[in-house]
């Protein structure tokens, strides 16, 4: 199967590029396309910041916009190695945004980093990656924490 393109979900942390130079690695085809997720929280419906009421719709534009040049450096260090490179600031649970963004986005494959966090006990909520892995209908690329960076 010939990948054409790559859903990579980041957080903005360094453990969180940990999956990068995996990504780097496969993004070799002309074809192939790298789509560099960020997932943030909702903000509340309406927020008011000195005699300004922001509506959700504001607040998301401006966190999408504090957020696209980090994802965009990033599309700039996997350089050559990837033929585009897409940045997309999605707002919600994290599990469920990445799994429908792979989908609405036709996705071949998804890229993360793996929660090292151990579940204690029967009723321990799954995390984020065991989530994405159980919803995804695309393959799921699963990188530990202590990966190299690029």
């Amino acid at each position: 199967m010939m990948i054409q393109r790559i859903l990579v979900a980041l957080d903005g942390s360094e453990r969180g590029e940990a999956v990068l130079p995996r990504v780097r690695a496969m993004a070799t085809s002309d074809h192939c396309e790298v789509l560099l997720l960020h997932v943030a929280p909702s903000p509340p419906g309406c927020e008011r910041i000195g005699h300004r009421l922001l509506f959700l719709d504001q607040q998301q534009t401006i966190i999408a916009v504090e957020k696209r040049p980090y994802l965009e450096e990033i599309g700039a260090l996997l350089g050559a190695a990837a033929a585009r490179a897409r940045a997309l600031v999605r707002f919600g649970d994290p599990a469920v945004e990445i799994v429908n963004t792979a989908r609405r986005e036709r996705a071949d494959l998804i890229a993360l980093v793996a929660d090292p966090r151990r579940r204690w006990g029967l009723f321990s909520r799954a995390t984020l990656a065991e989530r994405v892995v159980r919803s995804a209908s695309v393959p799921v690329l699963l990188v530990g924490p202590g990966a190299a960076g690029l």
